[in-house]
């Protein structure tokens, strides 16, 4: 048989079969490792799978716990902000009658939170702690310190914020980061509160969050009194993001900086220089 007959054979039917064949018969004779290889990519495959689903279950299991927890709570919060707001009511209307021109000063107007908040509190820690791996509980711990610290209770924000991490989610332990970073700066550690912020302003795919940071961070640089570095902090903020509340807010801390620096006499400028 002439090369030139070998080569078109090589390309009819009969001999692609003859190829398959070849193939068939090494997968046949090699059972054994080509099932081996399948295998471990189906256990794989369905680890996967199984995996996804375990989190999802542990997620609609944690949430269903949690939100069961929280309705008490929120019961409570609803009151305490009902309350507040016919309160107002009530002395905005006092004032009107009397003809009244000035504001009243402001009062401490917070609930006993012992006697309010504390019970149904503990009893959403308690779930928070059940399902701390979950991403609904790291996003119902950053609620709860919230409330802690409105009542002035940042060591209990602390300790709650201490058991969870957000999981597999940047955004949320971003969140939680920025929580415990505020905290920190509640409980005058403003060092450590600095660090977050700034590492928090400095991230990406968290963008939403930089303006807060860096506000922050300039409060804390202020309450440790280096006021260049505060003020530098205000105005990136007014600058960069200027039409959003931490814009507007930054802006108003300025003007401040600003009157307090006018209204010091030389000899204390120089004790700060």
């Amino acid at each position: 048989m002439s090369k030139k007959q070998i080569e078109i054979e090589a390309r009819t039917p009969d001999a692609f079969l003859t190829g398959s064949e070849r193939i068939l018969k090494w997968v046949e004779d090699n059972i054994a490792v080509v099932g081996g290889i399948f295998g471990a990519i189906l256990l794989i495959g369905l680890g996967w799978l199984g995996y996804g689903q375990f989190n999802d279950f542990q997620e609609r299991r944690a949430t269903k716990a949690i939100y069961a927890a929280q309705m008490n709570l929120n019961k409570q919060r609803d009151q305490v902000a009902k309350d507040e707001n016919e309160r107002l009511e009530k002395l905005l209307k006092e004032m009107k009658d009397k003809g009244a021109k000035d504001l009243p000063q402001k009062e401490d107007s917070k609930a006993d939170f012992e006697a309010v908040f504390a019970g149904p509190a503990q009893e959403v820690e308690k779930q928070i702690i059940a399902h701390k791996s979950t991403k609904a509980a790291a996003i119902a711990a950053i609620d709860l310190a919230g409330l802690y610290l409105d009542q002035k209770k940042p060591d209990l924000a602390a300790a709650l914020l201490a058991q969870v991490d957000g999981g597999d989610s940047e955004i949320i332990r971003a969140l939680v980061k920025m929580q415990r970073s505020t905290v920190a700066m509640e409980l005058g550690d403003y060092n450590r509160a600095i660090s977050g912020f700034e590492d928090l302003a400095g991230r990406s795919g968290v963008e939403f969050i930089h303006a807060e940071a860096l506000l922050k961070a300039g409060l804390c640089y202020e309450r440790l009194e280096q006021m260049d570095r505060a003020k530098d902090l205000y105005t990136r903020v007014s600058t960069e993001f200027g039409e959003s509340e931490s814009g507007r807010t930054a802006k108003n801390y300025l003007r401040l900086l600003q009157l307090n620096s006018a209204e010091k006499t030389p000899e204390q400028k120089n004790n700060k220089g």
